[in-house]
C-alpha cells in the first residue's frame, strides 16, 4: 500500500532517486551503481536481455561512457517505507548523439540502505 497523503515520505524516495541521478553524473556509472545494486537488482534495456545481479550490472555499466540527464516526474513510497518507485524522462548522450527515454526505478530499503530492484529505460517514440 502506497501513501496518498504523506508528502514527506514521497519526498524521501524522490530525494533518494535524485541523489542517485546526481551521483551518476558526478562520479561515473560503475562507482555509483556499485553502491545501489545487489544480486537481485535488474537493469532492463530495450533490445537487450535483462542484466541481473551486481556482478553483471557492474560489468555492463563499466563498458559505457554516457552522460545522463534525468527529469523526475513523480514517484511514491510504501506506507512502511520499504519499497518505492520513481519515474521520469531521461536523455542519454553518447558520442555526440542524444536519445530520449522514459525511465522507472523501483527501490527497496534493505536495513536503511536503499537499493535498486529494477531500473527500466524505454525509448520515446520518434
Amino acid at each position: 500500500e502506497f501513501y496518498e497523503d504523506n508528502v514527506d515520505n514521497k519526498d524521501m524516495i524522490l530525494s533518494i532517486d535524485q541523489q542517485f541521478n546526481d551521483e551518476l553524473n558526478r562520479n561515473g556509472s560503475i562507482e555509483v551503481y556499485s553502491k545501489y545494486v545487489n544480486e537481485e537488482s535488474r537493469l532492463l534495456r530495450e533490445g537487450e536481455q535483462p542484466i541481473i545481479g551486481k556482478t553483471k550490472i557492474l560489468e555492463y555499466v563499466s563498458n559505457i561512457n554516457r552522460q545522463y540527464s534525468f527529469t523526475i516526474i513523480d514517484g511514491n513510497i510504501s506506507r512502511i517505507k520499504d519499497f518505492g518507485y520513481v519515474y521520469g524522462t531521461l536523455e542519454i548522450t553518447e558520442n555526440g548523439k542524444s536519445e530520449q527515454f522514459n525511465y522507472i526505478r523501483m527501490w527497496k530499503n534493505e536495513s536503511g540502505n536503499w537499493e535498486i530492484i529494477i531500473e527500466l529505460f524505454s525509448p520515446l517514440p520518434n
